[in-house]
Formats: structure tokens, C-alpha cells, sequence
């Protein structure tokens, strides 16, 4: 039996889903998808199963063609399998577990400790592994699988252990039926035991349960999904409270604000070093010291860069495929958040970079070795909207001084895309302007 899964003895579908996720316990039928540089994709069409509706189950396997190290271990693999759900409605999917093999013996497992469910991006070999495990089975596929599912569930109830059936429950009516002890099987049909009658007792009224009450949010971990979704944000701890009380609230539609000659923002931004960083949340950059920009009589200094896709903000109602937030902090804790839009079009070789060393896991972040010119973020024409808001997560803090760029910066699809399959919407819902003051600077 799988050692990560319980599975009931009984049920052949559990233990066909059991198969599926022990990875090994079937015969294998492997089917290539793709394949580029001596590497290929292969699914196993002997391991598909449909688990609720639009819900797929499978395998997939990346075929190297070479061995290639496991970090922190002297063990080397060549074949990587792994056990994807597929939400074929949604055109997404989650991979839940890998194996890495070499030469066809086990290496090592990895269950997924926090699983993410990503886009099948158009015309890749994620849309076309989602493809096939979405397919309708034929006949003769569906034979197979039920075979192996028979084979899998007889083994299994060889192994059942048998629990004694609990005894039967006397029930009481109100009329009372007390029979004698039964004669020998002989005299049964001319025998019959007397009845006793009693009076019937009165029916108790009993008041109907009252409902359940909605089930508490707290301590739920934030999200942008769910439970602990932005209408929730207030609700899961108390120093969250001004997500929903809070007057000056970000992200909010940039509008019907004032033309005025706003003072230029002084950029001093250094080169430096980076870590890159998967919070789970989004895709965040922090960079050494001295990076600073001066604007309002005050200098902030850079403290970290993040992105949101699609762009929590909004300029005249209209959004951006995305957003980079550079957030800074004066001596005296002031916080200034400059948004930068970002739109389709020419590729950003500072993205890219920051693309090419993205962490394999949540929570994990890298230092590479590469220097960083963070003005390559910025547009050409500097111009901006100025107004007070407030942090876009929680605790969601006020007073927040907003600087958002008038011109946006370019990022190419591809670009988007790769960020959007790992966050498919980490964007806080607009909130109320409140007749906050907007300051828009009269340069372009």
C-alpha cells in the first residue's frame, strides 16, 4: 500500500486513485508529448483518472537524456515523473508530488508541501500534457484502467482485515410488542407469542436546532483566494483591522486629480547585488543599501521590489498586464510605495534576469552573483500621480505616501506569462477613493 495515503479496501476507485499516486503500482504505458535538445515529455495513459467533475489526475515524466546532480545530494538522476491534477475547465494545473529516477530505480520523492496551481499557457507543453489528460478515454483505455483497478482492489481485499459487525440496536415504538421466548423451530408456526399493549405516551415537543453559525476565519493564513481572501483580510487578526475600517485604502482608480507642477522624484538608485525571493504571495527582489530617491522633502530608501499581476492599480479605469512595486522607508519609518505599470510589448532584460533566477519553491529565495541596474525598470519620462493610501497587504498600513509612474515600462507575453503561471491573480480588489486629494504632474 502507498505509504502516503490511506486507502479503503473496499473501494476500487480509492485504490485506483491510490495507483495513480504510488506512481509505480501499475504497468506504465508512457506516450511522448514533446521533445526538444535530446529531451522529452512523455504522459502515462494507463494512469489517467478523472476525479470529480473537470478534475484529472496523471502522470507526466521529463526524459533528460543525461544525469544531472540532485542539490545536496551525491545522488544523480536522469528521469524526473511527476503527478499532476489538471482543472481542465479552468485550463490549469497542480503538481502534487515528483519522483526522480535514474535508470529506472527511485532516487528520491517529493511530496509538494504547499502545492500551486498554475496556467496551462497557450501553445506550450503544459497546455498540450492538460490536452491529452483531458481527453476522453476510449473503450479500450477505459478496459485497461478498470483491469488494473480489479487487480489493484482484489489484492487489496485479500489484505482486508475483517471487523466484526456491531450488534443490532433495539429501537423502541410507542406500542410495545414483549414476545415470549421463542419454542423450538417444530411448534413455531402454530405458536404464537402473546401481545402486550401499553398506552401510548405523548409526543415531547423538541425545538429545531438552530443553524449552524459561519464558520470562523481567524488565524487563517492570508490570501488572494478563499477563506483567507481580501474580503476576509480583516477578520483573520486583529492587527489586520484597517483592511475594511481603514479610510485610505490602496490600490484605488486613479482619477479626477489636479494638474499641478509636482517637483521632480530624485532617483539614486545603485547597482548592487540581489536576492530574489518566491514568498509565496509573489515574486519579491531585495537589494543591498544606498539605493534611495528624495521627493516632498524626504529621502527614502529602497528596502524591496515586488510584482502583482494584473496591476492593482488603475489609471482613468484602465489596468496594465502588470505592476512593479518599489517600496522604500525614510529614518523615521514613512513608507512610499513607486508603482511602476508594466505593458505588452518589447522583452525587459531586467526582468529577464530576474525570470532566469526564479527559486523552484515557495518560500526559497537565491543570491546570484549578478549586479543590477534597477533604473532599467524605470520609464524614460518620469512623470507621476501622487496621493496617501495604504499598504496593498495586510496589515494594509495607512499613510502611505503613493507614487505611481505615468508612463509604463515595457515587458514582452512572454514575460507575463511566466509570472502569471506561478501567481494567476495577486492583485488586491480596488478600494474607495474617499475623496482622497490625486496630484498629477503636468510633465508627460
Amino acid at each position: 500500500m502507498c505509504p502516503y495515503l490511506r486507502l479503503h479496501p473496499r473501494s476500487k476507485t480509492m485504490i485506483l486513485l491510490g495507483a495513480l499516486a504510488c506512481g509505480q503500482a501499475a504497468a506504465a504505458n508512457w506516450q511522448p508529448v514533446a521533445s526538444d535538445h535530446g529531451e522529452r515529455i512523455d504522459i502515462d495513459k494507463t494512469r489517467i483518472a478523472r476525479v470529480g467533475i473537470g478534475q484529472t489526475l496523471a502522470w507526466t515524466r521529463l526524459v533528460l537524456g543525461r544525469e544531472v546532480a540532485i542539490s545536496g545530494s551525491k545522488e544523480d538522476y536522469s528521469t524526473v515523473e511527476a503527478l499532476n491534477r489538471y482543472d481542465c475547465e479552468k485550463h490549469r494545473f497542480t503538481t502534487i508530488k515528483r519522483v526522480y529516477l535514474r535508470e529506472g530505480r527511485l532516487v528520491r520523492e517529493e511530496p509538494i508541501e504547499s502545492p500551486r496551481q498554475m496556467n496551462a499557457a497557450a501553445g506550450s507543453v503544459d497546455e498540450k500534457l492538460l490536452e491529452e489528460a483531458c481527453k476522453p478515454r476510449t473503450v479500450g483505455e477505459m478496459r485497461k484502467v478498470a483491469e488494473e483497478a480489479g487487480k489493484l482492489a482484489a489484492a487489496a481485499q485479500s489484505h482486508a482485515v475483517k471487523t466484526p459487525e456491531p450488534p443490532a440496536k433495539v429501537m423502541y415504538a410507542d406500542m410495545l410488542s414483549v414476545a415470549k421466548e421463542q419454542p423450538p423451530a417444530a411448534q413455531r408456526a402454530s405458536v404464537q407469542a402473546p401481545t402486550r399493549y401499553t398506552h401510548r405516551r405523548p409526543r415531547r415537543v423538541v425545538k429545531a436546532p438552530a443553524p449552524p453559525s459561519a464558520p470562523s476565519v481567524a488565524g487563517i493564513p492570508w490570501s488572494y483566494e478563499g477563506a483567507g481572501g481580501p474580503a476576509n483580510w480583516s477578520k483573520l487578526r486583529p492587527d489586520y483591522a484597517a483592511c475594511a475600517a481603514g479610510r485610505m485604502q490602496s490600490p484605488i482608480n486613479i482619477e479626477d486629480g489636479i494638474r499641478v507642477d509636482q517637483e521632480p522624484i530624485k532617483f539614486d538608485y545603485k547597482n548592487s547585488l540581489f536576492r530574489i525571493a518566491d514568498t509565496g504571495h509573489t515574486i519579491e527582489v531585495n537589494v543591498g543599501p544606498g539605493s534611495t530617491i528624495s521627493v516632498m522633502g524626504r529621502q527614502y530608501e529602497l528596502t524591496r521590489v515586488d510584482f502583482h499581476h494584473p496591476s492593482e492599480e488603475r489609471v482613468n479605469g484602465r489596468g496594465f498586464p502588470m505592476v512593479a512595486h518599489f517600496t522604500h522607508r525614510d529614518e523615521d519609518g514613512h513608507v512610499a510605495v513607486l508603482a511602476v505599470p508594466l505593458e505588452l510589448g518589447a522583452a525587459n532584460p531586467l526582468i529577464q534576469t530576474f525570470w532566469n533566477n526564479l527559486p523552484l519553491e515557495v518560500g526559497q529565495d537565491l543570491a546570484p552573483s549578478t549586479a543590477i541596474d534597477l533604473t532599467k525598470l524605470l520609464p524614460a519620462n518620469r512623470g507621476y500621480y501622487a496621493y496617501m493610501g495604504s499598504l496593498t497587504t495586510p496589515p494594509c498600513t495607512e499613510q502611505v505616501l503613493w507614487l505611481v509612474m505615468k508612463q509604463p515600462v515595457q515587458v514582452s507575453p512572454e514575460q507575463v506569462a511566466i509570472f502569471s503561471r506561478l501567481y494567476p491573480d495577486n492583485a488586491r480588489p480596488l478600494q474607495p477613493t474617499n475623496k482622497r486629494l490625486i496630484k498629477e504632474s503636468i510633465a508627460p
